[in-house]
């Protein structure tokens, strides 16, 4: 391992970090078990309130939640199709928006939400598309008050909830999101001891995986997000030429690079296009990417073809039976 990938290496595995602004180096969130390295998905995630589960699925799913009552959450975020709608960048009720939409399967396991990692819990990442061109809200009173008019009310009490209100909105929806687990990919299997889930050659893109460091970055149960990090460590990402950027990107402390929630890879080989930009439309030119702005590497088409064998095991089945997408 080369100097260089030794200082990214220590800088990727730091320690949690309390000034989650600071643009210098990369957050990591710590794990319960004080580990870092790949865990299965669990089939469910233990302790959800069924009936909140249940209202939170009902509501992700109906357009009220929208000022035009035309857009849902799962228009942007179907569950059919890896969770989020494979456009570069959605339209929401306003305009269209600046960030690719990421996926929304294993939030469960994910450290911070948004691309900037915002939000603390997934309660209150809600406000960020409720209260934005997206859904084209000016308020949550906006959100309770149609709800109220649509007859809802009824629905929340047998939930458990005192009616429609912002707190229970937000708790529905959020732990139907935690609901939602893509368990049982072949990885998962091969993490539980299933030695023969692997092919040679995916195993082969596993060990580049992490001989390479991107495992500094994707590690943990979610192969990722559970950390902050620079797009650009090495090479500057955000002023490539010809590239077409977002007023939301810059920070004009540190130009060249954006701290970003480093996304998790599950599910990964479903979710074209790539990146927070979606300039990426194929797992091979994200692959290369990442690898120059990130490690400093100009990979060959022979380990970016094993490095993208490897991370398609890493689809999961939702529902259970059910591969996420055709690549598995």
């Amino acid at each position: 391992m080369g100097r260089r990938w030794a200082i990214l290496w220590a800088a990727g595995l730091a320690a949690c970090q309390t000034d989650l602004s600071a643009p210098t180096s990369a957050t990591l969130a710590p794990s319960a078990d004080g580990e870092h390295e790949f865990l299965p998905l669990p089939a469910r995630v233990e302790g959800l309130n069924p009936a909140h589960v249940e209202l939170g699925r009902r509501l992700f799913d109906d357009p009220v939640l929208s000022a035009n009552g035309r857009l849902k959450c799962s228009t942007c975020h179907p569950l059919a199709e890896a969770g989020m709608d494979g456009k570069r960048h959605s339209l929401g009720v306003s305009k269209q928006l600046f960030w690719n939409t990421p996926s929304i399967f294993n939030l469960a396991f994910s450290h911070r939400f948004n691309w900037k990692g915002r939000f603390e819990t997934l309660e209150d990442e809600l406000s960020a598309p409720a209260l934005s061109p997206a859904m084209g809200n000016a308020s949550w009173d906006d959100v309770v008050a149609r709800l109220k008019e649509s007859h809802w009310d009824e629905s929340f009490r047998r939930a458990g909830f005192d009616g429609v209100s912002v707190p229970a909105i937000q708790t529905a929806i959020a732990d139907f999101e935690r609901s939602l687990v893509t368990p049982d990919s072949r990885f998962d299997q091969y993490l539980k001891g299933k030695t023969d889930a692997l092919s040679a050659e995916e195993l082969e893109g596993l060990r580049l995986f992490k001989a390479f460091g991107c495992v500094s970055c994707h590690q943990g149960r979610n192969v990722g997000g559970n950390m902050l990090q620079r797009i650009g460590v090495v090479l500057d990402y955000l002023n490539l030429p010809g590239r077409e950027g977002n007023p939301q990107e810059k920070d004009e402390r540190d130009p060249g690079h954006l701290l970003l929630r480093v996304p998790s890879l599950r599910n990964v080989a479903c979710t074209a296009p790539y990146l927070h930009d979606g300039t990426r439309q194929t797992l091979e030119e994200a692959i290369q990417i990442m690898g120059r702005h990130q490690i400093g590497r100009r990979l060959d088409n022979a380990d970016v073809r094993r490095i993208k064998a490897f991370l398609i095991t890493l689809t999961g089945q939702y529902p259970a039976g059910h591969w996420v997408c055709e690549d598995h």
